[in-house]
């Protein structure tokens, strides 16, 4: 879609990188360290685990997560960073690691259908957008929980989390939250959502315009949202979700987020604690 955040987005602004999702560096918990909260969360298949583990993506990833204050604007847009939305998160993390690269690196295709090429993202299509591989999310996610079962390199890239991709990590996962707990005007935003593009009328700036004002006022969901976040973050984080509803990736997505703030927030600093930290827990 014209702004299609694609959970490249999310995996890079969340995580940090979406190869930092696909991170797996596997080195086992000393005894002297606290456990690993999400080691139950995360029970994996261990022969599934190991043949969907990379050294080149462990690699790739632990670079980016060491680097999030060493990144650079790659695209156009005006640098949100690092308080924006997922794209200018991405288009940050791609100093390091882009999509072309964890396409390549990755065992399944990152989307099933939509606009994106094997090389380059079309972030720019009017009326449809990129449908996630729900084995790529799997491997995303089995790559992540071997980087957060690592406390110590966890805790040693905490404050470059904090500092870089905590906001927009909570953002929106208390988007999810929220809409999940108002199911009546998720439904609703849905059908008006999926109308739009499917008739291709779709407006060019839809998202801006209906997070700052009409549906502020239509929807007491996106009120609530307002009231919390903002309106700048939540007009992508609202409409991201739409998306992961309509191609079913949204528990998925949804998982390595709370995953990913769950083993964060261990380590998060009194100067970086977030007031509404993790809203509407399951």
């Amino acid at each position: 879609m014209r702004v299609q955040w694609m959970i490249i987005g999310i995996s890079l602004s969340v995580l940090g990188v979406f190869a930092a999702e696909t991170l797996g560096l596997g080195l086992k918990v000393r005894a002297s360290e606290p456990p690993n909260p999400q080691d139950q969360i995360h029970r994996l298949n261990a022969k599934d685990n190991r043949v969907e583990l990379s050294p080149e993506v462990i690699a790739l990833g632990k670079t980016v997560l060491s680097k999030l204050d060493q990144t650079k604007n790659t695209g156009r847009e005006f640098d949100y960073w690092p308080r924006g939305g997922i794209r200018i998160a991405y288009r940050h993390i791609a100093t390091f690691a882009t999509y072309e690269m964890v396409n390549r690196m990755s065992p399944h295709p990152v989307f099933l259908s939509g606009p994106h090429g094997d090389k380059r993202l079309n972030l720019y299509a009017s009326y449809e957008f990129g449908h996630y591989n729900p084995n790529f999310l799997k491997w995303l996610h089995n790559n992540l929980a071997e980087i957060l079962r690592d406390r110590s390199f966890v805790k040693s890239t905490s404050i470059l989390f904090q500092q870089y991709l905590q906001k927009t990590a909570i953002v929106y996962f208390g988007t999810y939250n929220e809409l999940n707990s108002n199911t009546e005007e998720l439904k609703l935003l849905l059908k008006e959502y999926k109308k739009l593009i499917d008739n291709e009328t779709l407006p060019a700036f839809y998202y801006y315009d209906v997070a700052w004002e009409e549906a502020g006022e239509k929807y007491e969901v996106i009120r609530k949202l307002h009231n919390t976040y903002g309106p700048n973050l939540i007009a992508s984080a609202v409409y991201f979700w739409l998306r992961r509803r309509i191609d079913g990736t949204h528990e998925q997505v949804y998982a390595i987020l709370q995953s990913l703030l769950d083993s964060y927030a261990q380590f998060r600093s009194e100067s970086h604690q977030n007031p509404g930290a993790l809203p509407g827990r399951k």
